[in-house]
């Protein structure tokens, strides 16, 4: 069953699937990265240290010196720390505590924001060696921290404020003490395993998948089945909704609308042809894992999944079991809408430790090299991303992924100079916007004095704003109406919200190429007080 055992016993053919002892001697004809493997702690130890602070220290560089504003979602989950609360609207509150801490350390300033995402990521590949150290060799460990460091679906995240940096060492610190409970066949051990993944929930709902594949796997084992009925797996499934309860109390108090959100992520809507968008999501997934990695990953976990079922190697199934189902999932959601690329990143979490594990059993390493070479490369490559806005013409179209990212803080200005313009000695404007990602962006960069609204002409599903934004205070103020220009309506004369209004324009502002997207302006008068039609809750 124990697959995952001590070097020493690898190192001499032990592990389930009976290798041959052969594979396991270290080879000598490689280049030096091949010795990796046979590095021993102390210089591996010390080579993790320089690496993590060298890494970090680069990390902190980029964040402090770079062009790009938030992204949307980002300015999203700060306006969460500025409502605390026991859950939103589409997520749970831990996204929203960890911007406070942050915010609150380092001002409401980009890097302030973005500070927390660096902090967990480091914790996380900090984690991920210290894992492997524990499972194979330190040489071994360090290959796993580096291609951990160096792959885009990782790096990339450490570097803006979303909740897949947040949940990724919860994630990892379940799957440790699973792993401990069923190698040491200690049932108390799924108290923290079950409570870090509960933890893990309230920054992002995939984390109870975790749950479901530890359940399996202990209902498959003859040897680890009576855990399922031990006093420290029922106490480990109260803990689970201790740590839930924040979410359980707001949906209880709000109809239940965060969980019909986020079902109807999963879900999706019937209709178009099924799997439409799979080939969309399948080259998203081979583009940030890497070309070479990805499919050496997707070996190692069918070859975990054979040792599990054809073996009975419970250690390999908790590994699967752990990567399967967020895959599965992320796949469904293809039958019937796009599925974002970083959605089943905690998935490669349990994938990095199968890959190490192969990585680990055998002499030929000339792939592996080649894969953390190639997702260095492409790593580096990433990082000049960040500084295209000042070195591309203005002519030139940015990536959709940076485009997101520049402009808000001159349209803000802009807005800021407009109202000064309109109402020169009271504050009398307000600005509406039409959509959840201007509307939150705004409020990052305008000041806190202005109002700022999320809005909508025509009727609108439930958003995260309507649950702290107020309207009456507003009535009978003038509107500065920030919509897209693409928008199919619009704020026309004599509009029932307002008495008239009328097109206006924003001075200094830079070309579209470097702002989010085309925008149009209004200026409406006297505001009715009314807030938007909500035509759906999810």
């Amino acid at each position: 069953m124990d697959s995952f055992v001590k070097s020493s016993e690898i190192q001499k053919g032990q592990i389930l699937g009976d290798l041959p002892s052969s594979r396991y001697k270290p080879a000598m004809n490689f280049q030096w990265f091949n010795h990796i493997k046979d590095l021993p702690r102390k210089k591996a130890d010390s080579l993790f240290g320089l690496l993590l602070i060298g890494f970090t220290l680069f990390h902190i560089i980029i964040l402090l010196i770079s062009p790009v504003d938030l992204v949307s979602d980002e300015a999203l989950y700060w306006e969460y720390s500025k409502h605390l609360d026991w859950s939103y609207y589409a997520k749970g509150p831990g996204i929203a505590i960890a911007t406070w801490i942050s915010t609150h350390l380092f001002g409401d300033t980009v890097f302030g924001v973005r500070v927390a995402a660096l902090f967990c990521f480091t914790v996380f590949s900090s984690g991920i060696y210290l894992f492997l150290r524990t499972l194979f060799s330190p040489g071994t460990a360090l290959f796993g921290f580096l291609l951990t460091r160096l792959t885009l679906m990782f790096g990339v995240t450490g570097f803006v404020m979303t909740t897949d940096p947040l949940v990724l060492p919860f994630w990892l610190g379940s799957l440790w003490f699973a792993y401990r409970a069923i190698k040491e066949d200690k049932p108390n051990l799924w108290i923290p395993s079950f409570f870090l993944a509960g933890i893990g929930v309230l920054v992002k709902f995939t984390a109870i998948l975790l749950l479901g594949g530890y359940g399996l796997v202990l209902l498959l084992s003859r040897s680890r089945r009576h855990h399922l009925w031990s006093a420290g797996f029922w106490l480990a499934s109260f803990g689970f909704l201790v740590a839930i309860l924040p979410i359980l109390i707001w949906n209880a108090q709000h109809e239940w609308v965060n969980i019909g959100h986020n079902v109807g992520h999963t879900v999706g809507k019937a209709g178009g042809i099924p799997f439409k968008r799979f080939p969309e999501f399948a080259a998203g997934q081979l583009g940030l894992v890497g070309p070479i990695v990805l499919p050496l990953m997707l070996i190692a976990l069918w070859r975990a999944g054979k040792r599990w079922l054809l073996e009975k190697d419970d250690l390999a199934g908790l590994l699967v079991m752990s990567t399967v189902p967020l895959l599965a999932v992320c796949i469904k959601v293809t039958a019937s809408r796009s599925c974002y690329a970083n959605w089943p990143m905690p998935a490669y979490v349990a994938g990095i430790l199968l890959l190490c594990f192969e990585f680990h059993a055998t002499q030929d390493i000339r792939w592996y090299r080649k894969g953390l070479l190639l997702n260095g490369a492409l790593f580096g490559i990433s990082q000049l991303s960040w500084f295209l806005p000042v070195v591309l013409p203005q002519s030139i179209n940015l990536p959709v992924p940076i485009r997101r990212m520049v402009g808000w803080d001159a349209l803000g200005k802009g807005i800021e100079a407009k109202i000064t313009e309109i109402s020169p000695t009271e504050n009398s404007t307000f600005v509406l916007a039409t959509d959840y990602m201007t509307a939150s962006s705004l409020r990052f960069e305008i000041s806190e004095k202005i109002p700022v609204r999320l809005g909508s002409f025509v009727g609108r599903r439930l958003s995260e704003q309507d649950f702290w934004q107020t309207w009456d205070e507003l009535k009978g103020k003038t509107a500065l109406i920030v919509t897209s220009l693409n928008s199919t309506t619009g704020p026309q004369e004599g509009h029932p919200w307002f008495a008239n209004c009328v097109d206006t324009e924003l001075k200094g502002l830079p070309p579209e190429t470097r702002l989010p997207k085309a925008y149009r302006f209004y200026i409406c008068q006297d505001f009715n007080g009314k807030g938007p039609n909500i035509s759906q809750a999810y």
